[in-house]
């Protein structure tokens, strides 16, 4: 019974993994190429996050050269701290930073 239980553990734990690599495969990265634009902070005080072909910039600093994204969850690693976010439509136009902290920016494509 014990190594069903393990073995059941472990294809589910693949499924899950090949999934994941489909959902990034198939998603469209251009799509949320762009300026984000930190919302409902002052102008001077708003971060702005640049995702495109060489990576992902903020305020003006390359902050990493690759980043993932399945259609639904963007995130990348800078200085060995996992940074994720989250769509917050389907016109891939908005998005929230998950953070443990209570304030959680939200981010919005620059011209949408």
């Amino acid at each position: 019974m014990f190594i069903v239980v393990i073995g059941m553990g472990f294809v589910i734990y693949s499924y899950a993994d090949l999934y994941q690599m489909y959902r990034e495969k198939f998603s469209d990265k251009d799509s949320i190429y762009g300026t984000w634009v930190e919302q409902e902070v002052a102008p001077y005080m708003a971060d702005k996050i640049v995702l495109g072909k060489k990576g992902v910039m903020k305020n003006g600093s390359l902050v990493a050269t690759h980043f993932s994204f399945d259609g639904e969850i963007f995130e990348y690693t800078s200085g060995g701290v996992p940074m994720r976010f989250i769509m917050l439509n389907n016109k891939l136009s908005k998005m929230k930073f998950l953070t443990k902290h209570p304030y959680q920016p939200v981010y919005k494509l620059s011209g949408n």
